[in-house]
């Protein structure tokens, strides 16, 4: 299987985390101001319109760029007064922990 194919679903259309993924790359070699939908589809290989199919707009690039970082994140292992991150993310928040308002 070749990366294209490994990017493309089913029906040939890009995967969500296809994007996800080039858009960190692109996050670790240029900073957040070099993430763009044209930076992502250079690194991808594809028209901008492309990734635009399938994000729709660079708003919803850049949170699910959050979702994936923040689903690294060892929640039980953050302070309480941090581990407010991890509420709504579908992980355990630690016990005694701070809660956001």
């Amino acid at each position: 299987m070749t990366r294209k194919q490994a990017e493309e679903d089913s029906a040939g259309r890009l995967t969500s985390a296809a994007v996800t993924d080039a858009a960190l790359r692109v996050l670790e070699g240029k900073g957040l101001a070099g993430v763009s939908t044209r930076a992502v589809a250079e690194r991808l290989g594809v028209r901008m319109n492309t990734v635009l199919g399938d994000v729709r707009t660079k708003v919803r690039m850049r949170e699910l760029m959050a979702d994936a970082v923040l689903g690294v994140i060892d929640c039980a292992g953050l302070p309480r007064l941090t581990a407010g991150a991890c509420e709504g993310t579908g992980r355990p928040v630690p016990s005694g922990a701070a809660r956001t308002p």
